[in-house]
């Protein structure tokens, strides 16, 4: 059974969509406000994400992936490529040593 994340297959490399944020919103029946609350920051936060203006923080990230594993939308996300980044001579964040 293959055991590497599911965000990057393994490379260590990031890149969340924003719109698998939204297509998760949506599918739980929620609004942007209505997430917003749920998860403890606004909604322009939410949209900022789900547009891809910004990543959400490691901490809301957790609590997004929380809120949508308690409405039934498995939500799979590893923490660890929030530690110890660095780029690459290719401009990449790759995870740290």
């Amino acid at each position: 059974m293959n055991s590497k994340c599911p965000t990057c297959l393994g490379t260590g490399l990031v890149s969340i969509k924003g719109e698998i944020f939204r297509a998760a919103r949506e599918i739980c029946n929620l609004s942007r406000q209505e997430l917003a609350d749920c998860v403890g920051v606004s909604h322009v936060t939410i949209r900022n994400i789900e547009k891809g203006y910004t990543k959400p923080q490691r901490t809301t990230l957790q609590c997004l992936t929380e809120e949508f594993n308690s409405r039934g939308v498995e939500f799979n996300v590893s923490y660890e490529w929030t530690k110890n980044k660095k780029k690459g001579k290719d401009g990449l964040e790759s995870m740290g040593e």
